[in-house]
C-alpha cells in the first residue's frame, strides 16, 4: 500500500493508519470496496482490466484540443 501511495504524491501510510483513516471519516468509506495489507480497492462503477474501451471513438473536439496541445509543446 506505501508503494501505491508514495507514487501519487509522496504521501505514506502504513495499514494501521489507513485503517483509522477508513473507521473515522465516512468520505473514505464511500470511496473504498475493500482493502487489506496488499491494496486497497475503490468502488466504481469500472469493472476489470479486461473493460473494452471506447478507443477510436474519440470526437472532433478531443482531437482538436489535442493538436493544440502538442503544438503548444514543440
Amino acid at each position: 500500500m506505501n508503494r501505491i501511495l508514495q507514487n501519487v504524491g509522496g504521501l505514506s501510510i502504513d495499514y494501521d493508519g489507513f485503517k483509522k483513516a477508513y473507521d473515522s471519516n465516512p468520505t473514505i468509506k464511500k470511496m473504498i470496496k475493500n482493502f487489506d495489507q496488499q491494496g486497497i480497492r475503490l468502488d466504481t462503477n469500472a469493472e476489470g482490466p479486461d473493460m473494452p474501451t471506447t478507443k477510436g471513438k474519440r470526437t472532433k473536439g478531443i482531437d482538436a484540443m489535442a493538436k493544440r496541445a502538442t503544438k503548444k509543446r514543440s
